[in-house]
């Protein structure tokens, strides 16, 4: 979680400085810089804290939760998917994940 936040503190910093849009194009390899300013904002570290805190407070070993606890889980699980949906967007629409061998 501090890695989340040191590096969108670190990003939002490159961008605020004089050449720092060029700079942010040449460290992600992009045209554009909707996958930079996707990871610095802050609506992202709000989410992974969330999710951070849920993971550290639901009981892993304290037997089978009900079908309440579950729903209510899943819940809170689709409604951080679709927060982090909005923040990223299409931010990696442009990126070529894989590329085939020839």
């Amino acid at each position: 979680m501090e890695l989340t936040e040191r590096l969108a503190g670190t990003l939002r910093a490159i961008l605020e400085d004089k050449d720092g849009e060029k700079r942010m194009r040449e460290l992600f390899s992009v045209r554009d810089l909707e996958l930079a300013e996707a990871l610095t904002d802050l609506e992202l570290a709000t989410i992974l804290r969330h999710a951070w805190d849920r993971r550290n407070n639901w009981a892993g070993h304290g037997g089978v939760p009900g079908q309440y606890v579950l729903g209510e889980r899943l819940r809170d699980l689709d409604s951080l998917l679709e927060r982090t949906r909005a923040v990223l967007g299409w931010s990696f629409e442009t990126w070529t994940l894989l590329k085939l061998a020839r």
